[in-house]
């Protein structure tokens, strides 16, 4: 190991050539001693120009690999590291100026704390880019709550390196950047590590900027989930990251079906069957936006107006995510061992 460096940046990147440059200066203009981290750019096979544009910063490594996903591309990186603490960005997030200082902050003050969470920020002007950014807010003030955390997303993550690789990286089953993160996190507090959150490690992210983007993005989230639960049925119900609303949200829909045969069988009457499902709706969906609404409201007036929309969006994609998942992937019934990263 080099003892001149101490924090390893891992950058996983496919065909990032329009983003890693901004990720780069960004990562370039930190308040550590230049001396005291490395950057190293995990090229997930792009066909574009993403190394060579890597490669013009100067102490950048570019490592490569055949296009694997970002689980994969984040154990290559780790693998190459040299430093004791690893830093994960994405190649479309832009880093604060401290932001290497403050995520490792927790680690270098208390030795039992292997891993930490940053934060999202957006320069994004757009409605449902806005609506994204308040969701994140809700999360980070859930997790704010508690000291110690059980999940820690790869867009701003900080780890023990040495802890890392002893407990074998991210899982390659997971071949998109959905749920390695949770399923690697779990697994280090099953193991009986402390999770923190850095409120001031901030990172500037691209969120999905249009309803049919948003769409996509809640649906394959919540395919991968189907996989993540069969691993971690104890989180089924309950994590220090998403609110109880939104499992509310996500079941109320997946149950309808059977509420309205329910409903059907002992009516045999369109009229009560459409109103016991209106009312299942009401108090399994409806009435768990209300909080969120009012969240969203008093962060940003014209998001807030948006929120039932987006969250009745969220909600069926999430549940036919959550659905074709669990068809497709065995989910719940079935669970992997992860693939470690190569020591």
């Amino acid at each position: 190991m080099d003892h001149g460096v101490v924090v390893s940046v891992v950058v996983p990147a496919y065909n990032a050539e329009t983003t890693i440059e901004a990720c780069l200066a960004s990562l370039g203009q930190q308040t550590l001693p230049r001396k005291s981290y490395e950057i190293i750019i995990a090229d997930d096979g792009s066909t574009d120009q993403t190394a060579s544009l890597a490669t013009r910063h100067d102490g950048v490594r570019v490592v490569c690999q055949a296009n694997a996903g970002p689980a994969k591309a984040r154990n290559t990186g780790a693998k190459a590291a040299k430093g004791q603490y690893l830093v994960f960005v994405d190649a479309d997030c832009e880093v604060a100026d401290d932001f290497l200082r403050a995520i490792t902050a927790p680690m270098e003050a208390n030795a039992e704390v292997v891993g930490v969470q940053g934060r999202y920020r957006s320069r994004q002007h757009g409605l449902v880019a806005r609506f994204v950014q308040i969701e994140v807010e809700e999360r980070y003030a859930l997790m704010r709550r508690r000291e110690d955390i059980d999940h820690i997303g790869t867009y701003a993550a900080a780890f023990r390196r040495q802890v890392f690789l002893e407990h074998g990286g991210f899982d390659t089953v997971f071949p998109e950047a959905s749920n390695e993160d949770m399923e690697f996190s779990y697994r280090l507090v099953a193991a009986g590590h402390k999770l923190r959150l850095a409120p001031d490690a901030f990172c500037h992210h691209r969120h999905a900027d249009s309803l049919p983007r948003y769409f996509r993005a809640k649906f394959r989230h919540a395919y991968w989930t189907a996989m993540l639960y069969g691993r971690h049925r104890d989180k089924i119900l309950k994590d220090s990251y998403r609110p109880k609303s939104l499992r509310f949200e996500v079941l109320s829909l997946v149950g309808l079906p059977l509420v309205a045969v329910f409903a059907g069988l002992v009516s045999r009457s369109m009229a009560p069957t459409f109103l016991v499902c209106l009312l299942y709706l009401a108090a399994f969906l409806f009435a768990p936006m209300i909080p969120f609404t009012l969240f969203a409201l008093r962060r940003d007036a014209a998001a807030g107006l948006i929120a039932p929309l987006m969250i009745t969006a969220r909600s069926v994609a999430g549940a036919s995510g959550l659905v074709v998942g669990l068809l497709r992937t065995g989910g719940l019934s079935k669970s992997k061992a992860h693939r470690a990263v190569p020591r």
